[in-house]
């Protein structure tokens, strides 16, 4: 597999696509990208809350991993209870080339900022739970 990067006018990446390499059939990779889902880990962090796992941290602990997960969650699961794990590595990859790679190069190290998710569409629908995702993935 590969990554097929799409770029803006400003050399950004704006789009990133999974694709098969020639050794690889695209009937097969849809066919595992339908069974190898990777669970919100919201619904997780819910069920360790609920068995008090977390009551030995302070409030203040307890907000920040919270905080955390429903981060990671808005960018990469949205409402979805699943995401299969080609969708999930294509979104997080496209994340890090937008936040973090080739940003400010021409700055000390010191100078450069982090990402914040600005550059993350709002409205992409690329975490949607239907089978368009994985198609358009492979295709």
């Amino acid at each position: 597999m590969y990554f097929d990067l799409k770029y803006d006018r400003q050399g950004e990446v704006n789009s990133l696509i999974i694709r098969p390499d020639d050794s690889e059939s695209p009937d097969e990779l849809h066919k595992y990208a339908k069974m190898l889902l990777v669970c919100n880990p919201a619904v997780q962090f819910s069920k360790a809350a609920k068995r008090g796992e977390f009551n030995d941290y302070s409030d203040d602990e307890y907000s920040l991993m919270l905080n955390s997960v429903k981060e990671f969650v808005r960018l990469f699961f949205g409402k979805n209870p699943y995401v299969n794990v080609f969708q999930l590595l294509a979104d997080m990859s496209k994340y890090i080339f937008q936040n973090y790679c080739f940003k400010d190069m021409n700055k000390p190290d010191n100078e450069q900022e982090g990402g914040s998710g600005d550059n993350i569409d709002e409205d992409d629908d690329e975490n949607s739970d239907d089978d368009d995702d994985t198609d358009d993935m492979f295709a």
